[in-house]
């Protein structure tokens, strides 16, 4: 009895398998997300440089809605939503969710974050969680579990799976352009709870490598702050098998610990993953012996944030020279 009842439920699970893997979607609901997709394009491009911070908030406002709206059509998740290049897309090692992000820039030192996830469900039906940027609410970033009502926001465009004490993980790296003054990068860790919500961060970072520096607490995520316009990478690289970034150092004197000074140094720092913890390298070069063994190309290769980055740049730019344009002490006219 108990063998029938096995095959039966073995059975209904390849059944529901092969239904989720057969759902197609039809032409008229390509049609409906193709329209979507497309406004998502036009109102994400008024995000980005939509010059006055009201225009970027009221387009954002429209373009969230139109993303919701087109996620809780059934079977989205096999739209891949081509055409909205404003956002970031990464999609699940695994194939069971992905994770759309983008952000706002209120005015030129205040950024904040959006995003979601879409679950893969076997039936095609929508299931959705918002995540909601607290990160300038918040004193301390990696100090928590957070769930996705008070996330630290980020841009992410990479994401590796994972296993800890038997259930799945997800690494996921971002970019937080954080203010005027200085960009983050942040390597945090997705998992859901038996709810089936999803919680991010974990201690998992293990600094006991690092010689002479005193850990005073695990943190539950890793970030580096530095010069807005520096060039820093952080990235996984396939064929170290670690997550490589760049050493940072300010570039003014050595004791300057101000974040708005700090930029790569030419030497890299790097966490590999070891019995389920990320285990923190402090000198790359050190690790592998030899500079030379290093894939320096691999290193140096872009993330898919260098075109939000540039687009960011470009409306900063834009919103300075309007500024200096606009006199200080307008004339009233008579």
């Amino acid at each position: 009895m108990k063998l029938q009842l096995l095959g039966l439920i073995l059975l209904g699970a390849i059944c529901s398998s092969t239904l989720a893997a057969q759902i197609t979607l039809s032409k008229k609901v390509i049609a409906t997300l193709q329209k979507k997709d497309d406004s998502l394009k036009y109102y994400g491009g008024f995000i980005m440089g939509g010059g006055k911070d009201t225009v970027r908030a009221v387009a954002d406002s429209i373009f969230t809605k139109i993303l919701v709206r087109a996620l809780v059509i059934p079977n989205s998740y096999k739209f891949n939503f081509d055409s909205a290049v404003t956002i970031s897309k990464v999609v699940a090692p695994d194939n069971s969710f992905r994770i759309f992000t983008w952000q706002l820039m209120l005015n030129e030192d205040f950024f904040i974050q959006r995003g979601v996830i879409q679950i893969n469900t076997a039936d095609g039906s929508p299931k959705l969680f918002p995540l909601y940027d607290r990160s300038s609410s918040l004193k301390k970033l990696d100090d928590s579990v957070r769930n996705n009502n008070n996330w630290v926001g980020a841009l992410y465009y990479k994401i590796i799976a994972k296993t800890i004490q038997g259930n799945p993980a997800f690494i996921l790296i971002g970019l937080d352009r954080n203010n005027a003054k200085t960009d983050k990068k942040w390597i945090d860790v997705l998992r859901f709870n038996p709810l089936g919500k999803p919680e991010f961060g974990a201690q998992i970072f293990n600094f006991s490598k690092d010689t002479g520096k005193v850990q005073k607490y695990k943190p539950y995520r890793f970030g580096i702050e530095y010069k807005k316009d520096a060039r820093v990478r952080m990235n996984f690289d396939e064929d170290l098998n670690l997550i490589v970034y760049d050493h940072l150092d300010s570039e003014e004197e050595a004791t300057n610990t101000n974040k708005k000074t700090f930029v790569p140094d030419g030497n890299y720092e790097a966490f590999e993953w070891k019995n389920e913890e990320l285990v923190h390298i402090p000198n790359l070069y050190d690790y592998k012996a030899m500079p030379g063994d290093i894939p320096q190309g691999s290193l140096l290769d872009d993330d898919n944030s260098t075109e939000l980055i540039k687009a960011s740049e470009k409306n900063l730019e834009k919103e300075k020279a309007e500024k200096k344009l606009k006199p200080k002490n307008p004339k009233r006219s008579k």
